[in-house]
């Protein structure tokens, strides 16, 4: 009975063994040989993708951030105006038929010597406004607000505000403008 034991746990243990071997074959070439497949692929695609960056942007890199630079200093005066800020601003709002009810130059809250210092240091400076606006509907306000960024100086909107009631649209916003000093 020992022998007969003995043979029976050979055949099992030998059983599981073979079916551990097939379960992990199968998952083998199942599982982890496309993965590694697909993962040689893109691989071979991120390569690719690099060097045809490297190739476009190889000779031409300096010329697009010289291209750029130009664009931007072009969209930055030479002086502060606040002048032609406003009257930029209430052209805008003529051609977009809204109202400027309110505007105000934003002193930023730092001292007149710091503010000196970090204005010798800087090449750029900027100029914080708030403005408020009153549009008979929500696609003037909108108008308003893409040709303000569209339009000649450069613009930045830090906060916007809009309220909607039934006759009119309020729009309340703090922007920057940029000049060079």
């Amino acid at each position: 009975m020992i022998k007969q034991w003995n043979k029976k746990y050979l055949l099992i243990s030998g059983g599981i063994i073979i079916t551990v071997l097939l379960i992990y074959g199968i998952s083998y070439f199942n599982i982890v040989k496309p993965m590694q497949d697909e993962a040689k692929a893109l691989s071979k695609e991120a390569d690719m993708y690099e060097g045809q960056y490297n190739k476009v942007t190889g000779e031409s890199a300096n010329e697009v951030e010289d291209k750029s630079l130009e664009d931007a200093a072009l969209n930055v005066p030479n002086e502060k105006s606040p002048d032609n800020v406003l009257v930029n601003l209430q052209k805008l709002a003529n051609s977009a038929n809204v109202t400027i009810e309110y505007i105000e130059s934003i002193v930023q809250g730092v001292d007149e010597d710091q503010q000196e210092d970090e204005d010798s240091l800087s090449v750029i400076k900027e100029s914080m406004y708030s403005l408020d606006v009153t549009a008979a509907n929500l696609d003037e306000a909108t108008t308003f607000l893409i040709k303000m960024l569209n339009s000649e100086r450069m613009i930045v909107i830090d906060t916007m505000n809009i309220q909607q009631s039934e006759e009119q649209v309020f729009l309340s916003i703090t922007f920057t403008t940029f000049y060079a000093g």
